[in-house]
Formats: C-alpha cells, sequence, structure tokens
C-alpha cells in the first residue's frame, strides 16, 4: 500500500472539515437571529414592552439543539406570562396589519 500521500489526503480532510463546521456554525447564528426577529415581531404586539417577555421568561429554555425556538414553547410561556401579569398586555389596536401571533404565520408552513 502506497502511504505517500496519506499526509496531504488528512491535511486537506482536516481542512474540508474545518470549513464545513465554520459554515455549520454561521448557519446556527442565522438561525438563531431569525427566530429573535421572529419572537420580536410575535412580541411587539402582544406585549406593551416586548422585553418583559425576557424578564420573566427563561428564553434560553425555549431552544431547541438545532438553536432554532420551540414556538409551541414559546406560546405556552407567552399566553402563561399573560395569564400571571395581564397588564403587560399590550392595548389593543386597529391597525389593519397582522399584529402578534398571526404575525408569524406569514412567515411559517407550521410553527
Amino acid at each position: 500500500m502506497d502511504t505517500r500521500n496519506h499526509a496531504k489526503i488528512a491535511a486537506g480532510l482536516r481542512r474540508r472539515a474545518q470549513s464545513a463546521e465554520a459554515q455549520l456554525e454561521r448557519m446556527r447564528s442565522t438561525v438563531v437571529e431569525q427566530n429573535r426577529m421572529l419572537l420580536g415581531i410575535v412580541l411587539r404586539d402582544v406585549l406593551a414592552d416586548p422585553a418583559d417577555f425576557a424578564r420573566f421568561v427563561d428564553i434560553d429554555r425555549l431552544y431547541g439543539v438545532d438553536g432554532a425556538l420551540i414556538w409551541g414553547d414559546v406560546y405556552a410561556q407567552l399566553e402563561q406570562l399573560l395569564a400571571a401579569r395581564p397588564y403587560l398586555a399590550a392595548p389593543p389596536s386597529d391597525v389593519p396589519r397582522p399584529r402578534g401571533l398571526r404575525a408569524l404565520s406569514l412567515f411559517s408552513t407550521g410553527a
């Protein structure tokens, strides 16, 4: 068996693996950022101050292992928060655009 090229092959495979890992990390960061933006859309019209969600809910527990938000858990926590502290709710509005939880349906095929 010829082993002259094994070191070069191994080095090439390591570079490819490192590149793939870097790309995966960039993609995970993108997923996290997009989920934060979508969460902001959901919260902006449901809560008077969307920052209240982070004050009362451990948001880190709402992410799956892949970095995506678990929307069912988000909605459950939001309902619990509003049940316990109804004064945090946003005032009703007559604006004819999708608001709060309905806004997410613009970006989702099924949350």
